[in-house]
């Protein structure tokens, strides 16, 4: 029989099931404790959440997940803050109307006239969605 992880509480396990059990429950808690303490070392700070352009037009069963996810981040006093890109409808918007774009390093690089655009879009297409 496996050595009693809670053999200093005193309980005896009736047979080699309950010895597991308990031990598993032991380094469930133990899990949870250091999950615990990550948590409050976040407590009151001010969390980015980044999520590109295709989150925006992605399925309601992703953005359902993020959202719970950063729900969960309120609900242990953390302060998530939500920044979101456009980039698929940008693109789209600029094309059409005929605005050259290209991306340096993974940024977007917009010229003359560009800029309007994107405040646009982003302000009256993109952000009255969320």
């Amino acid at each position: 029989m496996e050595e009693n992880p809670f053999k200093n509480s005193g309980h005896k396990p009736k047979d080699q099931i309950e010895v597991k059990i308990l031990a598993k429950a032991k380094e469930l808690a133990l899990q949870e404790a250091e999950v615990m303490s990550h948590i409050n070392a976040l407590a009151g700070r001010i969390i980015v959440v980044k999520t590109g352009g295709s989150f925006m037009e992605g399925s309601v069963a992703h953005k359902t997940e993020v959202l719970t996810d950063v729900a969960f981040m309120q609900s242990v006093n953390m302060l998530p803050v939500i920044v979101h890109g456009g980039g698929p409808t940008l693109s789209k918007r600029l094309e059409e109307k005929g605005i050259k774009s290209e991306f340096v390093n993974g940024h977007r690089v917009t010229r003359e006239g560009g800029v309007q655009e994107i405040q646009e879009t982003m302000n009256l297409d993109i952000n009255p969605e969320y």
